[in-house]
């Protein structure tokens, strides 16, 4: 009998401690997992990405089809350097700062030059690819250009040109440019190049039949 009954009492403490620690095993269960550790070099490396992709997108918008001369000014900072020597010679002649009016003036002045022959032109050459390859490294954006240019040993046939630039873009804007190209022997650019502003003729434009 007395064996019986410790028998009981034991059953009993077994059951009294395994209900309390029910709730307690249920609670752990429930628990919120920790939040994974973030690691600052990761976050760091993904910022990076995104800020160099921004900037391969500014560089791509700048040789867009279709983007006039005055939206690439207005992409450009005001403190804009210009290494493009095509560029600096012509600030250089017509006593102007190498950058943005620059970049606007001999545009404009081009377009008027290359506006007059535009009738009279032969064959064109065919369309090219300004964003062939784009490559960006912080602040610096590589960008090559696969253009057409006259063959000079082969009348009215074009070859592929890779024209290569380098900018610097700095909170979204153009901060500074390099560039292959080169002062050309002839043509409109020459033409700019090789004398101040005021002593080009500019032909006036044809007027269309009516």
């Amino acid at each position: 009998m007395i064996k019986l009954s410790a028998f009981l009492i034991g059953a009993c403490a077994a059951a009294v401690l395994s209900g309390c620690g029910q709730p307690q095993s249920s609670a752990a269960s429930q628990a919120t997992p920790p939040a994974p550790a973030v690691d600052p070099a990761v976050e760091a490396a993904k910022a990076q990405q995104a800020r160099e992709a921004a900037n391969k997108k500014v560089v791509e918008d700048f040789f867009g089809e279709g983007i006039t001369t005055d939206q690439k000014i207005a992409m450009m900072s005001p403190g804009y350097i210009q290494h493009n020597p095509a560029f600096a010679r012509f600030a250089e002649i017509n006593h102007i700062q190498s950058g943005p009016e620059a970049f606007k003036i001999l545009n404009d002045s081009l377009d008027k030059l290359q506006a007059v022959s535009k009738a009279t032109r032969g064959p064109q050459a065919p369309p090219g690819n300004n964003a062939a390859e784009v490559i960006a490294e912080g602040d610096l954006v590589a960008i090559m250009r696969e253009i057409y240019a006259p063959d000079p040993t082969r009348k009215g046939q074009f070859y592929k040109v890779d024209a290569f630039d380098i900018f610097r873009v700095q909170d979204g804007k153009l901060t500074e440019h390099w560039s292959s190209a080169t002062i050309p022997p002839a043509g409109p650019m020459f033409t700019l190049l090789s004398q101040p502003l005021d002593k080009v003729h500019f032909p006036k434009q044809r007027r269309k039949a009516d």
